[in-house]
């Protein structure tokens, strides 16, 4: 099971870009919010963004989508993927 994190507005480019993916907005008003949906969960497809520094921190297993040539964020550890 999937969900959307993030601002409205980038849930509706989402949709828009992806419209075959059926995956439903999960609002997280607060950063405790945030927090709490990412230590929830499985596995976080993200960007580098807050979402991806709590999923660091936490070492949940991680897709992120990242540019090879800033490998800042590129941490290698066995349970992520970069993309």
């Amino acid at each position: 099971r999937a969900c959307f994190v993030g601002m409205p507005f980038e849930y509706e480019v989402f949709t828009h870009t992806f419209p075959r993916i059926n995956v439903p907005f999960y609002e997280t008003p607060t950063l405790m919010d945030l927090f709490k949906t990412v230590a929830s969960c499985g596995r976080l497809i993200s960007n580098q963004g807050l979402a991806h520094a709590f999923a660091e921190a936490l070492k949940k297993p991680l897709t992120l989508e990242v540019y090879r040539g800033f490998r800042r964020c590129v941490f290698d550890r066995p349970d992520t993927i970069y993309v």
